[in-house]
């Protein structure tokens, strides 16, 4: 029998659930079986049931994992974390309405917790819904505690102010920013911002895009991004194409240029 694709992407494309290969694979299939077992002896304890859904999430195994999530959710009821994990593994498969309610459920619960309120920021503008994106973004940036936390917020912050034509505002963001240190994990974030401020240009971002699939993705969504902002939608759909070309289909940038890719075939709503 062949290999059922994990799901199906907006543009008709089949992704499998292929994380790895080799002693990589192997050491997340190991962990696996580990929090499986973990969780058989002990299924009273909620994060047995958290790390379960999460080690399969890490094979790409996202219906299985949400199936885990939402058994535990029957078990221990209103769980902000068990509605923020589900609703992120919503996102992979491009649910984005049940990853939206979910967030949204979540933030109810705990509206503090910055994963919570970031994801549910993302949620919404995959939906086009920029307003509600926007109120989510504003009301926490001023919250994040740390350079990584705020430099994501503001990324996302700019591409909803952007889509919303409010130039302005968006301008003095970048401004507000600026270039904080210690900032390791939004890296390619942070290189966006820099590149929409104007400090590096896109040769740069090109080349920091050759590091990887993940910074690839990400970047080539970003600068698909800018060309779209510019009104290029030509160049805009070549690197949003390029982005949906590359292997790491579960990443935020890839997710939201094969939206951005849709929306401009008209296969989604603008």
């Amino acid at each position: 029998m062949s290999e059922r694709p994990e799901m199906i992407s907006l543009l008709g494309t089949a992704h499998y659930a292929r994380p790895a290969k080799g002693e990589e694979l192997a050491r997340l299939q190991r962990d696996l079986t580990r929090a499986e077992t973990v969780l058989a002896e002990d299924s009273d304890e909620l994060e047995a049931h958290v790390m379960f859904g999460r080690r399969l999430s890490y094979l790409w195994r996202y219906h299985e994992a949400i199936a885990v999530y939402s058994d535990a959710l029957d078990c221990f009821g209103d769980n902000a974390s068990l509605y923020r994990h589900r609703g992120h593994r919503y996102l992979s498969i491009r649910r984005f309405g049940p990853a939206a309610r979910d967030m949204a459920r979540a933030f109810e619960l705990d509206p503090e917790d910055f994963e919570i309120c970031y994801h549910l920021g993302l949620a919404r503008w995959l939906l086009g819904d920029w307003d509600g994106a926007r109120e989510i973004y504003e009301d926490f940036l001023p919250k994040c505690e740390d350079p990584e936390q705020q430099v994501a917020m503001s990324y996302w912050l700019y591409m909803t102010l952007r889509r919303l034509d409010e130039q302005e505002e968006a301008e003095a963001l970048l401004e507000k920013i600026g270039t904080p240190d210690g900032v390791t994990e939004n890296v390619n974030y942070l290189d966006l911002l820099r590149l929409f401020r104007g400090d590096i240009d896109e040769a740069e971002i090109l080349e920091l895009a050759k590091e990887g699939p993940l910074p690839a993705g990400t970047l080539g969504f970003g600068l698909g991004c800018r060309y779209l902002f510019e009104g290029d939608l030509d160049r805009a759909s070549e690197c949003f194409v390029t982005v949906t070309r590359g292997p790491y289909w579960p990443a935020f940038g890839f997710i939201a240029g094969e939206v951005e890719l849709a929306r401009l075939r008209g296969m989604l709503a603008s």
